[in-house]
């Protein structure tokens, strides 16, 4: 698989874990992310997408956006997009280094390497690392707010360590999931990531 399909696959599946968190600012963020990077490839990414529109006026209309509508729609679009390579119906390319390419895993997802389970652990090693240095070094939080998260932290390490299958790991994760969803964007932001790297082990 071409690096520019994983990219887009990832993506997919970033969608698929921001509907289940069901947080309103995550969505938002990736919709804005997965425009930003594919735009030039899917040149009507953008239509059906709902905007808000407010009552500027004074005539009492206004219309606040379904934002979970526009994450699916842009779903769809990608699962059709990665398709349609896979058919060879249009030309592959590789991804070209862009600001931002990553949502949550900050480059470094996208180069676990599964080959070996060395060499995932290593990677999830510097992952949970990282993540553990942004939350301690996130001056929004609190004290008591920063050891919450690192706690999550240690619980979605120790299920990634387990031999568990795939399936069962994910049961185990979801009630960290339903907490992401109380948390801001900086939280979500950077425990899905986590989350995300766990999913995706063999």
């Amino acid at each position: 698989m071409s690096e520019f399909k994983k990219i887009i696959k990832d993506y997919i599946h970033q969608c698929d874990i921001a509907l289940e968190i069901n947080n309103e600012n995550l969505i938002d963020s990736l919709v804005d992310k997965i425009i930003a990077i594919f735009e030039v490839d899917i040149p009507d990414i953008k239509k059906g997408q709902e905007c808000n529109i407010i009552d500027l006026n004074g005539d009492g209309y206004s219309y606040i956006a379904d934002k979970r509508k526009n994450l699916i729609l842009l779903k769809n679009k990608l699962e059709a997009y990665s398709a349609k390579l896979n058919d060879g119906i249009i030309n592959n390319r590789t991804m070209e280094n862009k600001e931002g390419v990553n949502l949550v895993v900050n480059n470094t997802n996208n180069n676990i390497n599964n080959n070996t389970n060395n060499n995932t652990n290593n990677n999830l090693e510097i992952l949970f690392k990282k993540a553990k240095e942004e939350v301690e070094n996130n001056e929004s939080l609190s004290e008591e707010e920063i050891n919450e998260v690192l706690e999550k932290i240690k619980e979605i390490e120790k299920i990634s360590e387990s031999d568990e299958a795939k399936n069962k790991k994910w049961f185990k994760l979801r009630p960290t999931m339903e907490w992401l969803g109380t948390k801001g964007v900086s939280v979500a932001t950077a425990v899905l990531g986590l989350i995300t790297a766990v999913l995706k082990m063999k």
